[in-house]
């Protein structure tokens, strides 16, 4: 019985000529390759392109070209330490190819990038700083004329490290306290202006700065503090709950864009009024009553006025 042949990358293998060869079956062969150091077939991936070879590929697989390099390199220390320096001349000549190839391994290798940077923390902070030093100039161009790109990468950032960020800001606010007073009292303005802006377009900073500043003012009245924690940290929800509640109780002409303190705006009201809780602390269960989402609603600032500190009990339901 006759046979045909099919071309396997790496060697040949034959099959009877009544054999059905089917599609999946070339997608098989056509993508694998058998190193000829260990014998296994791995995905093209897993080889060294190699320009002077039929399919362009090297016929050691990764690992096994990488005990070979590993070996040369400690059987001819002479000749590695010369071709170390031909490779960093050549990296120094191209600058613009050695970014590229640099940033095309980091993408294919994130595992291998992130256990190296954790590994080398230290060599890696002190290389950064360095670089940082020497090129001043240039990485104040570069962020003058990519400001959408380094925003972006800030944000992606910023959202992966949370409880980094927060760490850090904890301790340099304990070992900084002094310091940072005198640039507050120093930039006061500056800092009034920001919030200003940014409450204009960011309704989730501008409710936040609400209640906190509200909260502060009611403990202080009773010689009470926060005790520096973070206003919704110790209140039962979130800033996207108490939005939440505000707009389902919005009467038709109520929008984020007429909240204020004048006629013809609303503010935010306690149906039964702080004055009548009695608390100690933000832990008190008279406090958490007090703030709790049930017990606030928008109401119409002058309405909010003539009202004062009266509380009606078929209110509270």
């Amino acid at each position: 019985m006759g046979s045909s042949s099919r071309k396997w990358v790496g060697g040949s293998i034959s099959y009877p000529a009544h054999c059905l060869i089917i599609n999946t079956t070339d997608y098989y062969m056509e993508n694998l390759k058998r190193c000829t150091k260990c014998g296994e077939e791995k995905e093209l991936g897993k080889f060294y392109k190699k320009k002077c070879s039929k399919d362009g590929l090297g016929s050691y697989c990764k690992i096994c070209d990488n005990i070979r390099k590993n070996e040369w390199i400690k059987n001819n220390p002479e000749k590695a330490e010369e071709a170390k320096k031909r490779s960093k001349e050549w990296a120094e000549n191209n600058p613009e190819k050695t970014k590229e190839a640099k940033k095309r391994w980091a993408e294919n290798n994130p595992e291998r990038n992130r256990e190296y940077y954790q590994n080398n923390l230290e060599k890696v902070k002190e290389k950064s700083k360095i670089y940082r030093q020497n090129n001043s100039e240039k990485i104040k161009e570069y962020r003058k004329n990519n400001p959408g790109k380094i925003r972006e990468s800030l944000k992606k950032w910023q959202k992966n490290n949370i409880e980094k960020i927060r760490e850090y800001s904890r301790i340099y606010r304990q070992n900084n306290c002094e310091k940072m007073k005198e640039w507050y009292q120093n930039n006061r303005e500056k800092i009034n202006e920001y919030c200003r802006n940014r409450k204009k377009i960011n309704i989730h900073f501008r409710l936040k700065s609400i209640i906190s500043s509200s909260i502060y003012k009611r403990l202080k009245h009773r010689l009470l503090d926060k005790n520096r924690k973070p206003t919704f940290s110790f209140l039962p929800y979130t800033i996207d709950d108490l939005i939440k509640h505000l707009e389902s109780l919005f009467q038709p002409w109520m929008n984020w864009g007429n909240y204020g303190r004048k006629v013809g705006y609303w503010v935010i009201d306690h149906i039964k009024p702080d004055s009548l809780f009695h608390y100690t602390s933000v832990e008190d269960e008279e406090f958490q009553k007090c703030w709790a989402l049930e017990n606030l609603q928008p109401m119409e600032w002058m309405e909010n006025i003539k009202k004062s500190n009266k509380y009606f009990e078929n209110l509270d339901n």
